[in-house]
């Protein structure tokens, strides 16, 4: 300090408190399966720190730009689905830690079942299921279903009362916006024996 009656010094410790990390990561974009896909989260906080980011669906990777205070998430899916992604970063002050779910629209991919042999007369039910984004459509590529039986398209599910025997051999195909799968089966419809009704016959003497 300095009058007119001369200067003073006096040396002080001027000590700066760190900065606990803070995630702002504010509902992340939809991705698309196999499609290019980028987003950020920003991160705050006396430097340097460690991050760690856990969840992230196979494709993709984040980098942390520290002078930019930005986390960055990109790459290209290669599987569908919805994904908890956390992210935790720790400094000397301490951790702060940060949860999202980034969802991946996927064609369908239809699951694997058994097919049940059918019986001509007799009711019968066969239903269908797939993975992927909502909605599917089902239906039948290619070969025909017997008499009496028809598949409901919004739920992939076959059913009545066939009255033809066979084996009939089908493309089933499951569609949504982002694409389609198909799966062959045969359906086999056996033929149901007519009914023998007896009747009491009189002992013989």
């Amino acid at each position: 300090a300095t009058n007119t009656g001369g200067t003073t010094t006096r040396k002080c410790k001027l000590q700066i408190k760190a900065i606990k990390p803070k995630f702002t990561f504010k509902n992340p974009p939809v991705a698309t399966y196999l499609e290019p896909y980028e987003t950020e989260a920003q991160l705050t906080g006396s430097q340097p720190i460690v991050l760690d980011v856990k969840g992230l669906p196979k494709g993709l990777s984040y980098d942390y730009d520290s002078f930019d205070e930005v986390v960055k998430f990109y790459g290209t899916p290669t599987e569908g689905g919805k994904f908890s992604v956390k992210m935790t970063a720790s400094n000397v002050q301490g951790k702060g830690s940060k949860s999202a779910k980034i969802v991946v629209n996927f064609p369908p991919e239809i699951q694997d079942i058994t097919i049940p042999e059918a019986w001509t007369g007799k009711s019968y039910t066969l239903k269908f299921k797939a993975e992927g984004t909502k909605k599917i459509l089902w239906s039948i590529a290619s070969g025909d279903l017997p008499v009496g039986l028809s598949l409901k398209a919004s739920n992939g599910q076959i059913k009545g009362k066939p009255m033809e025997g066979g084996n009939f051999p089908l493309l089933i195909a499951a569609t949504n916006s982002y694409g389609s799968d198909t799966k062959s089966i045969d359906l086999v419809v056996n033929s149901t024996p007519p009914k023998i009704s007896t009747s009491s016959l009189k002992k013989g003497k």
